[in-house]
């Protein structure tokens, strides 16, 4: 029988007693080694996936759909970016600033600037994407499509060169074995840890560490006692609820999803997700998302930036 976390010292600084133990190495962690941990896996995302130097603006993109870490996750990325002297402009959703505000994280402490995007953008989008695509997993990607392009238009609107998306490890995992379930091979771009668009580079930081570590961390902050508001507010504002409870049938398959991520092993996770990056390596690619697509589509757009493409009046501009 495993002992208890805190009747055991953390195995890495052998002082402190452990709270956390990661299933991944086999450690139990203290607070602050998960916290130092953490903060190395980021600043190793940002080495080996961004070429941004030193003073550069970056544009940290919310995650649309609420994520329980995403808060202590920004207050980590924003001290890393700190030590580099980056600018770090924070573009969120209003659930992820009430959270903010909530938990009493101020502006400074999570980015040197915050932009809101407006209730209004983010529901004419929404009916876009909910008009065109019926089925659940169609409009989940429309909407990872649409959060992107929100990105991607305001980092050209201010001549910013680099965009960090938010994505760990085992969920870029999660993200592949839908690809395989459902046949949609357009979702595969969510999982890239870098890619080019409009000469804007995306990049995601979080691409070595996993979710689990994250929960651990938000759990010692305390923030997730308040994040049911995040969701209400999500599904108040977007309409969007069948997107945080599922129906029972894809339920069903998203737990056999998450057991399948979280029972495998770490060489799993990466391994698998290496493997599909480099069968969709071999298609052409659409030149706003990255999304893999057949020579024979038409263009060189994937369907769901093809659907939101005339609704970003700026993108336009940029592709003529």
């Amino acid at each position: 029988m495993r002992e208890r976390s805190s009747d055991i010292l953390c195995t890495r600084c052998k002082v402190r007693s452990a709270f956390y133990y990661k299933r991944a190495s086999g450690e139990y962690l203290c607070r602050k080694c998960l916290f130092r941990g953490l903060e190395r896996g980021i600043r190793r995302g940002l080495s080996d996936y961004s070429s941004m130097r030193r003073e550069e603006q970056i544009i940290i993109l919310d995650t649309f759909i609420p994520s329980i870490w995403l808060i202590p996750v920004i207050h980590l990325l924003h001290r890393v970016l700190r030590e580099y002297k980056n600018y770090s402009i924070f573009l969120a959703y209003p659930w992820t600033l009430s959270l903010a505000k909530e938990t009493r994280c101020g502006e400074k402490e999570l980015s040197n600037e915050m932009l809101e995007i407006s209730i209004s953008r983010i529901k004419e989008l929404i009916n876009i994407c909910s008009a065109t695509y019926q089925y659940t997993e169609d409009l989940i990607t429309c909407l990872l499509k649409m959060n992107l392009l929100i990105g991607l238009e305001n980092a050209l609107e201010r001549n910013i060169k680099h965009i960090a998306i938010l994505c760990p490890r085992d969920k870029c995992f999660s993200i592949s074995l839908k690809n395989i379930l459902f046949l949609n091979k357009e979702i595969v771009s969510e999982i890239y840890p870098k890619r080019l668009s409009l000469g804007v580079e995306i990049f995601n930081p979080l691409y070595n560490i996993s979710e689990e570590d994250l929960l651990a961390y938000t759990i010692s902050t305390g923030i997730y006692r308040r994040f049911n508001n995040a969701l209400e507010s999500f599904i108040k504002n977007t309409g969007l609820k069948e997107l945080v409870y599922f129906s029972s049938t894809l339920s069903d398959i998203y737990l056999m999803i998450n057991e399948i991520v979280y029972s495998g092993s770490r060489e799993i996770i990466f391994s698998s997700t290496e493997s599909l990056l480099k069968i969709y390596s071999k298609f052409n690619k659409c030149i706003l998302c990255n999304a893999p697509i057949n020579k024979s589509d038409h263009g060189s757009i994937c369907r769901f930036c093809r659907t939101l493409l005339p609704f970003f009046k700026s993108l336009e501009k940029f592709l003529r």
